[in-house]
């Protein structure tokens, strides 16, 4: 075992690669290189508190209402830690979407809302 390699959980295996997540890092050997080489990346609190789904699907973050925010921040502050994976574009085009499905669900419940011995 490396020195310093601390795996939390069980890692996930495919023909291509080993992933694993430790803590603060995600660790990946690559397996179709024949070296088998490892590398490790930093987690950002924001991956930390999402889980390891949005580093390990790549289109995960296309349904992360917060990764829609970081993108309209980034756009607006272009800060390198506001990155989030997906353009301007498509953080305002998926949150307004989100933000209307969510807003018909909302209407739609409340609309059938009643209190009992309320008069009609």
């Amino acid at each position: 075992m490396t020195a310093g390699l601390e795996v939390l959980g069980r890692p996930a295996v495919s023909e291509k690669a080993i992933l694993a997540s430790g803590r603060g890092k995600l660790f990946r050997v690559d397996l179709k290189s024949g070296d088998y080489a490892m590398t490790n990346s930093p987690l950002t609190p924001l991956d930390e508190k999402m889980g390891l789904l949005g580093n390990l699907v790549s289109g995960a973050r296309l349904l992360s209402v917060a990764h829609y925010s970081l993108g309209i921040a980034n756009a607006i502050a272009h800060d390198a830690n506001l990155d989030a994976g997906v353009s301007a574009g498509t953080a305002i085009t998926m949150g307004a979407i989100v933000t209307a499905a969510a807003l018909a669900v909302a209407a739609r419940g409340l609309a059938s809302f009643s209190l009992k011995g309320d008069a009609i």
